[in-house]
């Protein structure tokens, strides 16, 4: 069932709910244990609109033209700065 899904957090959430309802209409858990639980339920479920929006969004190409030049620069330098600190290799 998980795999049909477009979203599978999704679908784990509303089941997680299902069987929270389900609980909570047989009495099997105290009000205030299907309360807390619910509560952390609508947390998760912010979460993870959180994290499929950032997913879904594109990287604008500033962005990734500025985080490019950065890593290159930061490559490029790199055998500068570790020359002063490696000892040099003697070919004996």
């Amino acid at each position: 069932w998980i795999t049909a899904r477009r979203s599978r957090a999704v679908a784990i959430h509303h089941r997680l709910r299902r069987k929270l309802h389900k609980a909570w209409k047989r009495k099997h858990l105290a009000d205030h244990v299907i309360f807390a639980m619910e509560t952390d339920l609508n947390a998760l479920a912010v979460a993870t609109s959180d994290c499929q929006r950032l997913f879904g969004s594109p990287i604008p190409p500033t962005m990734s033209r500025h985080g490019l030049r950065c890593l290159l620069l930061w490559l490029l330098a790199l055998p500068v700065v570790l020359a002063g600190s490696v000892s040099p290799i003697v070919n004996a």
